[in-house]
């Protein structure tokens, strides 16, 4: 039951994530099912050491993805925390406005 709800779970957040990157495309969405129901079927068919050397592998790729955009983001983070020292410095109560950081 819990692989049941996992995979469910997991196709679920795949499905949103896709839907808010690609403006629902039905052929992406037809793919993606493709590709789970094939992932599903290779999984079953494999052993344990197989499946987790996989999983190890995804999730280490998913970290590498997740690092490069905290780098990306890092200037934008630093002006951001900049403005806020400025506005914690002044007195005034810090308020973050999207308009003062337009400009990457």
């Amino acid at each position: 039951m819990f692989s049941l709800t996992s995979i469910i779970y997991n196709y679920y957040l795949r499905e949103n994530a896709l839907n808010y990157l690609s403006d629902s495309n039905e052929r992406l969405f037809n793919r993606l099912r493709f590709a789970t129901l094939v992932l599903i079927i290779w999984v079953a068919s494999q052993d344990l050491t197989t499946v987790f050397g996989f999983a190890d592998r995804t999730i280490g790729l998913l970290a590498l993805v997740n690092l490069l955009a905290l780098v990306m983001l890092m200037l934008l983070e630093m002006k951001v925390l900049a403005n806020h020292e400025n506005q914690h410095r002044k007195g005034i109560k810090s308020v973050f406005t999207s308009d003062d950081h337009n400009n990457l």
